[in-house]
């Protein structure tokens, strides 16, 4: 049988007393980390994010251009060349070997352009407002004839239908 331990008196008190000091002091750093844990976390936490924001990549902002209203100006033609593709009425695609565009010519009732698939053309116009088709405003022939087909300021003349301007002369 095991030797049973006996503790005087004086000993139980002093084995309680450290003990319960031993417990108290750990339930009061358990107590302080308690409330110190979750204010470290929170500022690591804290930290962390403004540590990673600097490496996020962010959208670069573009300023827009502004102009100065005294140097407003009507809209510059752009002019493009390249070799007839196809044709449609009056619309037809060029191709510049880095691509192709279809260019309007107006309608054919206004005046008929009578391009050749393969002809040589540099187009003096405007990109469309959707940005899919090229509006001319003349076409120049290898031949060095030029079609104009309409004014860079203002409305098509046919934008009113047929009863809007008179048709050029031929």
């Amino acid at each position: 049988m095991p030797e049973d331990i006996y503790l005087s008196r004086s000993s139980a008190d002093e084995f309680i007393a450290k003990l319960a000091l031993y417990l108290g002091v750990k339930a009061l750093i358990f107590q302080s980390l308690s409330t110190m844990i979750p204010r470290f976390l929170q500022k690591l936490t804290i930290g962390l994010i403004a540590a990673t924001i600097p490496m996020l990549p962010l959208p670069q902002l573009v300023f827009a251009q502004t102009t100065r209203i005294s140097d407003l100006q009507s809209p510059r033609a752009i002019t493009i060349a390249g070799r007839v593709q196809s044709i449609i009425g009056n619309k037809f695609i060029l191709n510049d070997g880095t691509g192709d565009i279809i260019v309007d010519a107006g309608p054919r009732w206004w005046q008929d352009i009578n391009l050749s698939m393969g002809e040589q053309v540099t187009v003096t116009g405007e990109l469309s407002k959707k940005g899919d088709e090229f509006n001319a405003f003349s076409i120049t022939r290898a031949t060095g004839s030029v079609i104009e087909i309409r004014s860079p300021q203002g409305p098509p003349p046919w934008a009113g239908g047929r009863n809007r301007v008179p048709r050029p002369k031929k």
